[in-house]
């Protein structure tokens, strides 16, 4: 995790380059969500994104970032 001003990144796992570079099929996920109520003032989106193996399953890895 790490945090620079307002911005927070964490990642924990795999990215989808290094599955595919050591041979395996990875599938990545990306979703976006506000962090309270969309008509609460000061509402930030937070993306977040996941892969895991595509066909047989399994999380692989997941990262987030947002304010």
């Amino acid at each position: 995790m790490v945090k620079v001003f307002q911005l927070e990144i964490m990642r924990t796992g795999l990215q989808e380059e290094q599955p595919r570079n050591a041979g395996s099929d990875p599938r990545t996920d990306q979703s976006a969500f506000l962090d309270s109520k969309a008509h609460y003032p000061g509402a930030q989106k937070i993306v977040f994104r996941i892969c895991g193996h595509k066909g047989i399953g399994g999380l692989l890895g997941a990262q987030l970032i947002g304010h």
